[in-house]
This record gives structure tokens, sequence and C-alpha cells, in this order.
């Protein structure tokens, strides 16, 4: 059994900054990913050589700084293509690497495992050709690949306007990207955005270019069902109230050959909570997140979280949070003295005390409401794995279900390979509405090891 100092789950933005400040300190560092190379989602490494980064966009330029640094850093291993499956007695690590299972000891634990896409049900959801916003983008960051060549974007939140943007890159025809919130829902936040120009800036560079491409945004709008018989072929949207409910009457189709849909994220906690720390219920940070300090340390001693496992934010908070992380960890492990910690601190926590007021003007505007429960008929399927459908879901309910658990032993929603990503938010929606509850009184999601699938010889070799 290996031991480290400080292992980190997870070689996106968090965990990469998290380990250059835990080891300028002079922690010994080791990056555990699942990926083949280090980056996470939104600094995902394209698969070949580039001789030009200005023609690939900011992020590959500003990545390619961040993997610099790290990578020079002597006192920083990386694992990749190593997933952490399991996490026992909270600091022993269980991970499958290259065909067997390996166990690794650290002293002080990050988890910075990012998230997964919400799943939003709607009858033809299931249908090949409608993507998540988060696998479409791995499709054409990672493969190159196009998820089709006339696509409808639908969902909330500016992860569209990123995949709308490699979509135009890439020659794809956009034939309308439907945002949920409204116009008049943007201005009121103004106020909370105000002062964040170099993100607003941004953003209004996507808008722009979506303008230029004379693709059409339509607010207050989302997809009511998809169509087809072996895949996708039509797309019908709807307008939408201010709690996203469809409004009758306002239809409008679309001839497409994929659907690329993007309700934001769910946090991925599977292994904070194998790890015993305390959750707490937040809908606008995405769901349950693990409870952490000022400092991002957990409930469990030595146990620290960053990014998109603490909440949904993006990639600019990610960073800072894992700077915070990696600087407290590192003075956990007695590197650092209390006075130096703070002071190495300071600049982070001031700037995610202006991030965090930015977010929170987001989170008003593209947090999912209960509207989008209204999408599903009796006959679509909520849970994929499984192929349980709304209305077997809905009578466990009313014969008294009231948390996921009940729901799950009565139907095997959340049984299958996924173990619940792709359905316990909407079960926890239909438990709350057909019980007059919060999303909250569900109940946290039942979690065991292995949390991803593994190869059942992978145990046998266990070292």
């Amino acid at each position: 059994m290996k031991t480290v100092e400080l292992a980190i789950v997870g070689g996106g933005p968090a965990g990469l900054c998290a380990a250059m400040e835990a080891a300028r300190a002079g922690v010994e560092v080791l990056i555990i990913d699942e990926n083949r190379r280090i980056g996470g989602q939104i600094y995902r490494q394209i698969p070949y050589r580039v001789t030009d980064g200005t023609k690939v966009g900011k992020d590959y330029q500003k990545a390619q700084e961040l993997f610099q640094a790290v990578e020079a850093l002597p006192n920083v291993s990386i694992l990749s293509e190593a997933t952490v499956w399991g996490i026992f007695d909270q600091h022993m690590l269980a991970i499958y690497h290259q065909g067997r299972s390996e166990e690794v000891t650290a002293q002080a634990l990050l988890i910075a495992a990012g998230a997964h896409d919400r799943p939003v049900p709607f009858p033809g959801w299931t249908l090949p050709g409608v993507f998540s916003a988060g696998g479409a983008l791995t499709l054409m960051k990672s493969q190159r690949i196009l998820p089709g060549r006339k696509v409808l974007l639908a969902g909330t939140g500016p992860l569209q306007l990123v995949v709308a943007t490699y979509l135009l890159e890439g020659g794809a025809e956009i034939v309308a990207v439907l945002e949920a919130s409204s116009l008049h829902e943007w201005w009121r936040q103004v106020p909370k955005l105000w002062g964040e120009w170099e993100l607003m800036w941004e953003g209004f560079q996507y808008i722009k270019r979506l303008r230029s491409a004379r693709v059409d945004v339509l607010r207050a709008h989302t997809i009511c069902r998809a169509e087809g018989e072996e895949k996708v072929t039509q797309a019908v949207a709807t307008r939408v109230d201010e709690q996203w409910r469809p409004v009758p009457g306002t239809e409008r189709r679309f001839a497409v050959d994929a659907v690329v849909c993007g309700f934001g994220l769910v946090p991925s906690i599977e292994l904070t909570a194998l790890c015993g720390c305390e959750h707490q219920y937040n809908p606008k940070l995405g769901g349950w997140i693990p409870r952490y300090n000022e400092e991002m340390e957990t409930t469990v001693p030595g146990v620290f979280v960053a990014g998109e496992t603490a909440g949904i934010a993006g990639a600019v908070v990610a960073m800072e949070e894992g700077k915070v992380a990696g600087i407290a960890a590192a003075r956990r492990l007695g590197h650092l003295s209390d006075d130096e910690a703070q002071k190495r601190m300071q600049p982070s926590r001031q700037r995610l005390a202006e991030l965090y007021k930015f977010r929170a003007g987001l989170d008003e505007l593209y947090t999912p409401r209960e509207g989008l429960l209204d999408l599903i008929t009796p006959e679509t399927i909520i849970c994929r794995c499984e192929e349980v459908p709304a209305e077997m879901i809905s009578q466990a309910i009313n014969e008294g279900a009231m948390s996921l658990r009940e729901v799950k032993g009565r139907t095997r929603a959340g049984m299958g390979h996924c173990q619940g990503r792709m359905c316990t938010s909407t079960v926890a929606g239909l438990i709350a509405r057909q019980h007059g509850v919060t999303a909250e009184a569900a109940g946290l999601p039942s979690i065991r090891p292995p949390v991803k699938p593994i190869p059942l010889a992978a145990l046998l070799m266990e070292e």
C-alpha cells in the first residue's frame, strides 16, 4: 500500500491549483485523474499537437500555462487513467488503474471530482442524437467530432454559449438556442453581476459570435419533446413562464439531427459521502454539497473539497478554491505556520468574495425550476439504466415512498451503472411535488463502493 502526504482526486482547475500551492509549500502531492491527460472538462486537452495556441481559444492558452506550472514541480506526481472507486476509513483510496485495483493512503485528501450534467427528462430525451452539454463538449474537445450538423440547443446558463461556439467553429448549423430564463430576469440581476467586467465581456463575446452567425436565441423557451424513429429528427420547443412551466399554444417545431441539452450541473459527492462528510442541500449550488469551512475543509479533519464538488460555480471560482484548499492542506500537514497560511490565502479569499457575489446573480437566473417537471409524461423514462418510467415512480410515491431510498427499493430507479446520477435529482423533484415537501426531504442519495463501474477481475487482482 502506497502512502502520500496529499492525494488530490481530480485533475481539473481546482485540483491543479491546489496541487501547485501545496507543492510550493513543500508537500508531496499525488494527483489522481480518470482522463489520459489532466485538465478536467473546461481545460480538457486536445488529442493532437497544437502549433498555434491562438487558434484554439483563450481557454487553451490559460490551461497550458497551468499545466506547465504544475508539471514543473518535482514534488507533484500525476496518476492518469485512474478511477477512485472507493474510500475507506476516510483516508484510504481504492483506485482502479491499468487493469487492477490499488490502494493509496493519504495523510490529507482533497476531493475535486467535479460535477455531472443535470438530467431533465422530456418525451424523446432517450433518442439517439440527444446529448447532454457535457457529453457534446467532450465529443468535440477530445474527439473533434460534432454531435450533429443541424443542432438545437436547449437549457440554461453560460455553458450553452460555450457549446454553441464549439458547434459553430466545427461547421454545424445551430437552428436555435433555447434559454429558459427571460431577458427581464437577466436585467434584474445586473447589480450582482456589475463589476466582473472580464467575465461579462467573455459572455458578450459568446453572444456576439452567435449574432454574427445569425443564430436565434429564444429566451423564456425550452424543449418539450424530441421526435424520431431510430434517432432524433424533430425537436419541439415551447415558451415557458417564470417557473419554467410550458405555456400552452406556443410550440415551435425544428428539423434537427441532434439536440444538446444543458440545464446546469450536479456536484459529484460520491466520494465525500464515502468519507463520511456531512452534507447540506442547496439547490442554487446544484443540490447536495459537502459542508466545509472558509478553508475548504469538510467536517472530516484533513479532508478538503474544491471546485464543482463544493458547489457549481465555474472554473474561475474552482481555481481560487483550489488555492485555498491547497494552502490549508499544507498547513494541516505542518509545512506552513498559521500566519504564513493566512497570508497566502488572503488574495484568493478576497477574490472569492467578489466571485461569490457574481455567482449569486447567476444562481438566480439559472437554477432549474419546478416547472421543468411539467415536461414529463407518464411514459417518459426517468431512470435510463433500468428503463423506469415516470408512472412507475409516481405510483411508488403515491403508495407512500417518501425518500430516494424507498423509491429505489420499489422501482429499481437508481440501481443501474450510473448509480443514480441520471435520475436522482428528478426523482427527488417528483417526491417533493407529490408530497408537498422540499427536494431535500427526499434525502441524500444512497452511495456505496464501487462508485463507478470497474471489472470484477480488478478486485480479484487487488494489490
